[in-house]
């Protein structure tokens, strides 16, 4: 394990309500062009997250402003979608933006790319379990 990778998986031991990004990892970030994290929230803020999205899913939010759609293209005729995608569900459950998942996201993204960085566009995907 290199150095950056060791540096990355202590940071996700313990997750703090901030997630620092070590100056090996914006190196790492510079030399391959993305970073993997394990884990950027709690498991109450994921289940929060889940719960939230699955409503909206259910309920086909943003199906009449084009925003809900079946990604794969092969709904069939009874409204079933293969591959359901939902663009902007921030749009439809603005309590997303307020989750630890968003707030440590967008510390990541300002400590990589500037503390210009701002959120600009979200979308959600429902994959098949198979």
């Amino acid at each position: 394990m290199t150095a950056v990778e060791e540096e990355a998986s202590r940071l996700m031991e313990v997750l703090p309500e901030t997630l620092p990004v070590t100056q090996a990892l914006k190196e790492r970030f510079e030399a391959q062009g993305y970073l993997a994290f394990d884990k950027v929230t709690s498991e109450a803020d994921l289940a929060n997250i889940r719960s939230t999205l699955g409503n909206l899913f259910t309920r086909r939010a943003g199906f009449e402003e084009g925003a809900f759609y079946d990604l794969a293209g092969v709904g069939d005729e009874d409204g079933n979608f293969l591959l359901p995608q939902l663009v902007d569900p921030r749009s439809f459950a603005p309590t997303l933006t307020n989750t630890e998942f968003f707030r440590n996201a967008l510390e990541i993204a300002r400590a990589l790319l500037g503390p210009e960085a701002t959120f600009m566009a979200d979308h959600a995907l429902m994959k098949p379990a198979d």
